[in-house]
């Protein structure tokens, strides 16, 4: 580790300038699709959340009918 230190620092603080921005002030946090979901959440509500991304995501790589 004392080797890597200085790459580890940086990984570090980009990672906690990006939670920053996302609103996230400590653990744990989790982006689920466009959901952010600053704390924790039980199972089911877990499992909800990646469904409804899933779903937004297939929606998203529909592919879109040609003008005409």
């Amino acid at each position: 580790m004392t080797q890597h230190r200085t790459e580890i620092d940086q990984a570090l603080g980009r990672t906690s300038r990006y939670a920053a921005m996302m609103g996230l002030s400590g653990t744990p946090g989790l982006l689920i699709g466009n959901y952010l979901i600053p704390g924790s959440i039980d199972l089911a509500n877990l499992r909800e959340a990646v469904t409804l991304a899933r779903s937004q995501g297939q929606q998203m790589q529909e592919p879109r009918p040609a003008a005409g």
